[in-house]
Order: C-alpha cells, then sequence, then structure tokens
C-alpha cells in the first residue's frame, strides 16, 4: 500500500499510518487486550484493506474510537460496521460531515497542492462514503479489553467532544490532537482557549508520568511539553499575545471572517494555534476568570 507505515509500540499496541509525506501523518492506534481489541481512530481513508490488516494482528472482537470528528480521524471507519464505532456525544454532530467524501478529499488536496501525482493517488485510493450513524459515549466511559481498559477522558479544545483514552495498565494515553507540540485550538469548532487550558491542566494531573500518543506520530509527546503547552497558553489568557502572527495555515481569505482571528503562540517546545477572538470563556458567553503569569520563558 502507497500510503500504509506500521510499528509496533509494544506487544499490545500497534500504530498503523496512513504517511502522507515527511510531515504529514494519520496514525491510529491499535490496543489489544485478552478479550477483545480496540482501534483508536482510522485515519483519513486511505488503507482499503484495513480490516484485514487488523486481523493479521488479533482477530479479537473490535471496536472502533474516536477521539473526535474530523476526517482525518474516521475514514478508515467507513470499512466497519457502525455498530463497531463509537463517538463522543459532544462531537456526534460533526460526525456526518467529516466522514463525507468532499471533506476528506479537501484535506489531501491542502497536502498534496504541489504534488498533483500524489494528489491522484490519494484521490484514486480514498473510501468511499457510506451512511454511518455510530454510537455515542460519554466522559468517563471505560471500554473493557480483558486485562487492559481505555478511559474516555474528555479534554475539549480542538473540539468540544476531544477525547483522549487512558491506559493505566500499560502506562499510556491516546490524545488525538487535543494534546500535541502545536495544539490547534483555533479550529471553527474549537472551544475558547480558557476551557483547553483548565481542561488540559486537570488531564496532565491525571496522566502525570504517561507517555501521550497524538494523532500524527507514533513517537511519544512526555510531561515538560505539556507544561510547555500550559504555559504559553497562561501567557496568552494574561493578554501577552502582541506580535502573535497570524496562522499561515488558514487562507487568507479567511482571515478577515467575523469571530475568527487564527494567530500562534510559541512558548519553549510548543507552538499554540489559537483564536484571538476566542481566548476567554466570556467569548463563549460564560464567566471569565483574570490570569496572571505562573511561568516566564528562559
Amino acid at each position: 500500500m502507497p500510503f500504509l507505515k506500521q510499528k509496533k509500540i509494544s506487544p499490545n499496541l500497534i500504530a498503523i499510518s496512513e504517511h502522507l509525506s515527511p510531515v504529514w501523518t494519520y496514525v491510529m492506534f491499535l490496543v489489544i487486550g485478552e478479550d477483545a481489541a480496540a482501534l483508536v481512530d482510522s485515519g483519513v481513508g486511505l488503507i482499503p484493506n484495513l480490516p484485514e490488516l487488523i486481523r493479521g494482528y488479533s482477530e479479537k472482537p473490535l471496536s472502533l474510537l474516536v477521539t473526535h470528528s474530523d476526517p482525518d480521524h474516521v475514514g478508515g471507519g467507513l470499512l466497519f460496521d457502525e455498530k463497531q464505532i463509537f463517538v463522543p456525544e459532544e462531537d456526534l454532530s460533526g460526525y456526518e460531515s467529516a466522514i463525507s467524501l468532499l471533506y476528506r478529499r479537501t484535506c489531501l488536496e491542502r497536502i498534496f497542492s504541489n504534488d498533483e501525482q500524489r494528489l491522484a493517488l490519494g484521490l484514486e485510493t480514498l473510501i468511499p462514503t457510506v451512511p454511518q450513524t455510530p454510537i455515542t459515549f460519554a466522559n468517563g466511559h471505560r471500554f473493557d479489553l480483558g486485562g487492559v481498559s481505555l478511559e474516555a477522558y474528555l479534554l475539549p479544545g480542538h473540539t468540544p467532544g476531544s477525547t483522549c483514552f487512558i491506559n493505566d495498565e500499560e502506562g499510556y494515553a491516546l490524545v488525538g490532537d487535543a494534546v500535541t507540540k502545536i495544539p490547534m485550538i483555533s479550529h471553527p469548532r474549537s472551544t475558547s482557549l480558557e476551557r483547553y487550558y483548565l481542561a488540559l491542566q486537570d488531564f496532565h494531573a491525571r496522566t502525570l508520568g504517561m507517555e501521550l500518543y497524538c494523532g500524527h506520530s507514533v513517537f511519544p509527546i512526555h510531561d515538560p511539553v505539556v507544561e510547555d503547552i500550559l504555559a504559553g497558553c497562561e501567557e496568552i489568557l494574561a493578554g501577552q499575545t502582541e506580535g502573535d502572527p497570524f496562522d499561515k495555515f488558514y487562507m487568507l481569505r479567511e482571515k478577515h471572517r467575523s469571530g475568527f482571528n487564527p494567530r500562534t503562540h510559541a512558548f519553549r517546545s510548543a507552538t499554540i494555534r489559537y483564536n484571538a477572538d476566542n481566548i476567554h470563556l466570556a467569548d463563549e458567553g460564560k464567566e471569565s476568570v483574570r490570569f496572571s503569569v505562573i511561568r516566564q520563558k528562559t
């Protein structure tokens, strides 16, 4: 398969990647328990033999767990029965558009904008869309695989329903796009930065010392990166944003859309992508709080 890469992280944790380029990778994680298995996320849909590939690792009953409803995390699920697919209840409303062929094509067109050959191959390989009504789950739900379980931990920010799956038995969490070195809290569906900051504080305390695997790398994120994200958020919340550049990820035509002002803010190992018009809880119509900077740049 032209886009497929695989890595066995541990005997019970396998990373399966849609490797699009040296800088673009969509990663799904297969977790194998004694009685069942779970696939966390499923890429944009560039591995048409994904069910057979998974059966090569495990033939145990399989669930597909979605961290959030973005097209690069749900496409492979179109190859499975909807009764196997579990989506955070806060992100169900975005699932139908996320699996749409149009939305998933847009992902590839943006990545391969300068590579017509790879774009053509990707569009030819892309799994077609079929209607699906997945099962929803709530924050705190525990998926028991036998000898190992995955706890659903809601970490709103990137999307309202962004969810991490914590494996206490083996000391790691699968975090989707909720925790990365470049967290995007400027998505059109993102919460305020303050809501993300408060949720990330709690998540960091819950997962201290664990390895965090995001949906775009097979290499773990460790505590210092999370602490840098928190420190960067504190600076933004305290108003220390002078000179923060416009986020070039977004097309310039989006620059002046009302309520959407994407910026980037760097702090040590982290670069936070945020919406300058949606920083505080008050920007969501709720009470905000004052922040003072706790950490200083060194």
